[in-house]
């Protein structure tokens, strides 16, 4: 009599996975006289680094450069770091 090992969930590691990932974000604020830009970046990502007029604007635009940045990191078979890899 054979043993049946335990069923495994296939966890599909593809661009809607990566993207449904939490990753720690740092906004900085940057002012010239009386304007303030922000910039956002993702550190683990390698440092991504986007601006925006407000924070709304530069959470935004970076959500769609890490779309556009996960998408060919998977196209090229790279590894991709995954937020809970980090604390």
């Amino acid at each position: 009599m054979s043993k049946k090992k335990p069923a495994t969930a296939v966890i599909i590691k593809d661009l809607a996975y990566y993207m449904a990932l939490l990753y720690p974000i740092l906004l900085t604020p940057i002012t010239e006289g009386d304007h303030t830009q922000w910039y956002a970046e993702i550190p683990v990502l390698g440092g991504m680094m986007v601006d925006g007029a407000t924070v709304e604007e530069a959470i935004a635009e970076l959500e769609y450069v890490k779309g556009e940045f996960m998408a060919w990191m998977l196209e090229d078979g790279d590894a991709i770091a995954e937020a809970a890899e980090f604390p």
